[in-house]
């Protein structure tokens, strides 16, 4: 009897673990959505767009190899960096993060200076111009709708009827008498 209700308590934890790793799925997901549309409304409705000049205070390249038709691994013609970068508006210091596209022969290092496209927020304050990644929203829209299900999934596991012991023979049962008919 005890081994039982240990059981049920080792359930109730692994159906409680997988509810809260369905909502924080969809709640990043919702989160991705949300920011994003924040984030591209403001860039379309901003009075001050612009071109600047930034300093690359962190840089990290991104590797990136395709397979040509022998099945080898080649470098794309493009490198792609991901940069923390600093930059300055009207005696204001901004620090924003980019993803930065340079051919093969081009570097980027820390230190450099690259131009960026900014614009200005309803409060003031300039970003970097967002990223329009279709495939990012989708995949956005995809953890929400998995996060969601696998939630509903351990919500129905918990509230499950479990059939108790006489219950569960008798259907045996009775199931064995229809098929011996």
């Amino acid at each position: 009897m005890n081994s039982v209700k240990n059981g049920k308590k080792k359930d109730i934890k692994i159906i409680l673990l997988g509810i809260l790793v369905g909502l924080v799925v969809c709640g990043a997901g919702i989160y991705g959505v949300v920011s994003s549309r924040i984030a591209s409304h403001e860039y379309k409705n901003s009075t001050d767009i612009r071109e600047v000049s930034a300093v690359v205070g962190y840089c990290r390249e991104v590797v990136n190899k395709d397979k040509d038709e022998d099945g080898y691994h080649r470098e794309r013609e493009l490198r792609e960096y991901r940069v923390k970068v600093t930059f300055e508006i009207d005696g204001e210091t901004y620090q924003d993060r980019d993803t930065v596209y340079c051919w093969n022969d081009e570097e980027i290092n820390t230190g450099d200076e690259i131009d960026v496209e900014v614009y200005r927020t309803s409060k003031g304050k300039y970003k970097i111009v967002p990223d329009r990644d279709p495939l990012e929203f989708l995949f956005c829209c995809a953890a929400i709708i998995l996060g969601a299900g696998f939630a509903a999934i351990f919500i129905a596991e918990m509230f499950k009827k479990e059939p108790e012991n006489g219950e569960e023979s008798e259907k045996k049962k009775n199931k064995d008498k229809n098929r011996n008919r």
